[in-house]
Formats: structure tokens, C-alpha cells, sequence
């Protein structure tokens, strides 16, 4: 009986469940795999009842660094209407030109990352902490690293000082539940 488990917090109550355990610690299954010690025998002794743990997906860039939320925006003085300024939709730009590289390149083409996320970000000290996230997410966002910002639950910025002209930006995005 195989399934999926998508999140670190569905293998630890699953583990917690009596007769479960991970194959290294029961012999008969492959190394890493959760296996049901007291379901019942199959058919065929050979074939032990299991469950396989899949790794969850983590992607990784290095961006350029982030508009400030102050230069996203302008607004028509005429209409009111606001739209984007050309510094973000460049950004946009090489943040999906470098997403969407790294996609392909891990082969997950078209495959945003679907479940509830954890998001590292470590930016220059010039930026304001809270400044850039906003275009930052909205670029990832664009990009289809995954469907929605709102995905994100989890949020760790770093501030780091980088030499002026170099700055950059990480961002490590990592499943953390289904």
C-alpha cells in the first residue's frame, strides 16, 4: 500500500502511530521508507505493506536585488489609475527569465510548488527589510514558482551587508505541508 508524504509534520504523526516505523529501524524495506509493521501479511511474504516517503521539493535562486515597495508603483495624476514602474517590470522580468532557467534545469517545468511554504530570503543591507518583499513575492509569483504568495506560512529575511554594485538576493522556497 504506497502513499505519499508530503510534509514533515504527516511523517511525524504517522510515525507516531503505533506499528509504524522507518525501514532503517525494521529490516525488509528499503532504507528511508516508512513501513507498517502490524498491518497484515500480503500474499506474497516478499512484499512488505510500505509507505514512501518523497522528498519535499525545495527550489533555490539567486536574484537580482529587489525593488523597494516605494518604486513599484505610480499613479495616473489624469485617470488615477496606477500601474507598474519600468524598474519593476524589469525586475519582474530577469526574476522570471531566472526562475523559470532553474525550473527547467531541475526539470520542473510548468510544476509550481503547490503546498503551504517556507520562504529564506537574504538581501543586501541598502534594502529595507520590508521594502522589497512585496515585489520580491509578486515576481515569484509571476515567475510560477508557486500559485500564490498567500501559499507562504513561513517567512526568515536576512539582512547581510554586500558591496555596493553586487547586491543580490537568495531565496530558498521549501514545502512545508501538503
Amino acid at each position: 500500500m504506497a502513499r505519499v508524504i508530503r510534509s514533515e509534520a504527516e511523517l511525524s504523526r504517522l510515525l507516531a502511530r503505533p506499528g509504524y516505523r522507518v525501514a532503517s529501524q525494521f529490516g525488509g524495506a528499503p532504507m528511508g521508507e516508512v513501513v507498517n509493521t502490524d498491518a497484515e501479511p500480503p500474499a506474497d511474504p516478499r512484499v512488505a505493506p510500505q509507505m514512501t516517503l518523497l522528498e519535499l521539493r525545495t527550489l533555490r535562486f539567486r536574484l537580482p536585488q529587489p525593488i523597494s515597495v516605494n518604486e513599484l508603483y505610480r499613479t495616473n495624476l489624469h485617470t488615477g489609475a496606477k500601474y507598474l514602474t519600468d524598474a519593476q517590470r524589469q525586475f519582474r522580468s530577469q526574476v522570471i527569465g531566472i526562475v523559470r532557467g532553474e525550473m527547467l534545469r531541475a526539470e520542473l517545468r510548468n510544476q509550481p510548488l503547490l503546498g503551504k511554504l517556507e520562504a529564506r530570503v537574504v538581501v543586501s543591507d541598502r534594502l529595507d527589510i520590508d521594502n522589497g518583499l512585496k515585489s520580491l513575492l509578486d515576481a515569484l509569483q509571476h515567475a510560477k514558482a508557486y500559485r500564490n504568495d498567500g501559499q507562504i506560512r513561513r517567512l526568515i529575511v536576512d539582512v547581510v551587508a554586500m558591496p555596493a554594485g553586487r547586491e543580490w538576493c537568495d531565496v530558498a522556497l521549501r514545502e512545508i505541508a501538503a
